[in-house]
């Protein structure tokens, strides 16, 4: 028999709160703990109370493309790794498994991970979305924009024509396929 490993879901979340209470029981087992952020710009869900394996960590604010994501991701990391965990599986509140835990332990414990990249820039992306400037912690997405989100696209768009692109820290460049495996 496969000894059961210990995951740490970790979940960006701030919509939909029935689905992401699908998703946990769809995961949800004995040797899983689910670490969740709350978009603060959301309301938290009331609909988890059942569970004893969640932890909600610190909310703030994310904005769409922003570094306050990735701010997100990293507090999640590091509320989990003060426990001791075998795995941590990043995922967003908007996921759900195709495959039920029991093949995930047997990829696991078989010694597996999966990680996929590739190198070069997909074509969904652009290059500008990282050699451009751009202004973070505002939702740049919003239908009806206030004139003050208008002003800033204008002037991240000035700025991109009369200063210098930004250069790559990187020789190579490498991104995560979007859609996962």
């Amino acid at each position: 028999m496969q000894n059961k490993i210990k995951i740490a879901y970790l979940i960006t979340a701030y919509h939909d709160y029935a689905h992401l209470k699908k998703m946990i029981i769809a995961l949800n087992d004995s040797n899983v703990c689910f670490f969740i952020h709350i978009d603060k710009n959301s309301l938290m869900p009331t609909n988890l109370d059942e569970f004893k394996n969640i932890k909600f960590i610190k909310r703030h604010k994310v904005w769409w493309a922003g570094w306050s994501h990735q701010k997100a991701i990293l507090n999640l990391m590091a509320e989990a790794i003060k426990e001791n965990f075998d795995y941590y599986a990043l995922i967003s509140g908007s996921d759900y498994p195709i495959k039920k835990n029991n093949y995930l332990y047997s990829l696991l414990n078989g010694g597996g991970e999966f990680i996929s990249i590739k190198e070069g820039f997909p074509v969904e992306f652009k290059k500008e979305w990282i050699t451009n400037f751009y202004f973070d912690l505002f939702y740049r997405r919003k239908p009806n924009k206030p004139i003050w989100i208008k002003v800033l696209l204008r002037l991240e768009k000035k700025i991109s024509l009369y200063f210098p692109k930004k250069k790559y820290p990187f020789n190579r460049i490498f991104l995560a396929p979007l859609g996962g495996f």
